[in-house]
């Protein structure tokens, strides 16, 4: 939700996530979130049925890093030729999820760990 809501602002258009739990999705949607589709970004059937020749890039941010290996794999196998941005916790899993096929993966931490120093740096004055 976080990552659609932030391209949203930034302008970026038709933006949209997978989610595997039904109950999530209806409730993302009761809140006016309509851009969510239900599926198992896991399962190389999900995403053989979607048409990917305009997606540019896809975003995983699922906290274990097998799967998303696992992911991207199916990605590949279904054709996506776009980018692929991951998130990782430590920096092995970021060295392994680059080594498998992602463009770019984030160590989870870090970020966090930058983001919230940048939130919080105005509390110094």
């Amino acid at each position: 939700r976080g990552v659609c809501e932030s391209l949203e602002r930034q302008g970026i258009e038709h933006v949209w996530g997978v989610e595997v739990d039904k109950h999530r999705v209806a409730l993302l949607t009761d809140v006016g979130i309509n851009n969510v589709v239900h599926g198992d970004a896991d399962d190389y059937e999900f995403w053989e049925a979607q048409d990917l020749s305009t997606v540019r890039l896809v975003m995983l941010a699922t906290p274990n890093v097998d799967e998303i290996i696992n992911i991207i794999k199916q990605l590949r196998l279904a054709g996506f030729s776009g980018r692929i941005a991951a998130i990782a916790q430590h920096d092995d899993e970021r060295e392994a999820l680059l080594n498998h096929g992602a463009d770019v993966a984030f160590n989870y931490y870090q970020e966090v760990g930058h983001g919230f120093a940048e939130e919080s740096k105005h509390l110094f004055s």
